[in-house]
Formats: structure tokens, C-alpha cells, sequence
């Protein structure tokens, strides 16, 4: 018995205007009544696909969660406050994806009233500067250059 091969896939709820937490469920039962059909995730998720809305197809659930801008909260939310679902359904693809990390990863202040961005990790060198000395930064994945 040959083990199935599984693709992660990240979806920016917030881009689509859901709410509930229901969607990647149900967009998962769609994509596996397809594939069982015969037919490959592509043909179920092309429309999110050509409105920029789902990535993927990753090799596992972290290459997934770095499309996200930074750790997710409990909320389902990163660093700009979108809201990510994740869905791990059937590979039918050739390849996976991979991140481009370094192109849009950013350091970001922790200080409320600093939020300085810089290129390097480490403590914030905006801060250290006004006198404050160690104030940590927090990794941003800026993919769309908001920061920059």
C-alpha cells in the first residue's frame, strides 16, 4: 500500500471576508470529494488561486504558517491583524512551494510606542539610540512591502 502524499496549503481568510472558522473544513471536503473523484486540488481552488487568497501547495504545516506575517495568536491572526486558515488535503500537484523568506523578513520593535523596523534580529537599534537599551524586535514576513 503506497502512503498518500499530503499538501498543506495557507489561506488568508481575511481577503475573502470570512468570519466563522468553518471554511478550511469545508474547503477541505470540497478539494477531497474532487480528489477522490479523481480530479486535482488545482480544479477546486484555481478561483482562490488567481485572486492571490491561497498558497501552497507546502511540504508540511510550517511551510504553510510562514505566509502568515508572523506567529499566528489565538485569534488566527498575524502581525497586521489578517486572519489565516490552513487546510492539509491530498498532493496532486508536481512540486511544492517554498517561502522566499529573506526577501520580506523584518525586524520589528516590541515597544508600543517605538514599532521602528529594521533588516537585522536583535534588540532595536531605533530604541538603544533614544537610550533604551534591549528592547527585542519581533520577525515580520512583509511579503507585500508595507513596512519597508
Amino acid at each position: 500500500m503506497t502512503e498518500e502524499i499530503q499538501a498543506h496549503y495557507a489561506i488568508n481568510l481575511t481577503k475573502l471576508n470570512i468570519r466563522d472558522g468553518g471554511y478550511a473544513s469545508e474547503l477541505t471536503a470540497r478539494i477531497d470529494e474532487a480528489t477522490a473523484k479523481g480530479m486535482s486540488v488545482k480544479s477546486v481552488i484555481n478561483p482562490l488561486e488567481a485572486t492571490g487568497v491561497i498558497f501552497g501547495p507546502f511540504e508540511n504545516a510550517r511551510g504553510a504558517e510562514l505566509m502568515a506575517a508572523s506567529k499566528i495568536d489565538e485569534e488566527g491572526k498575524d502581525f497586521f491583524g489578517v486572519k489565516w486558515g490552513f487546510i492539509c488535503v491530498k498532493m496532486t500537484e508536481i512540486d511544492f512551494q517554498k517561502p522566499l523568506l529573506e526577501r520580506a523578513r523584518v525586524f520589528v520593535c516590541t515597544d508600543e510606542d517605538c514599532k521602528a523596523v529594521q533588516r537585522f534580529k536583535g534588540s532595536c537599534s531605533a530604541c538603544k539610540a533614544k537610550g533604551k537599551t534591549l528592547v527585542p524586535t519581533q520577525e515580520v514576513r512583509d511579503w507585500e512591502g508595507v513596512l519597508q
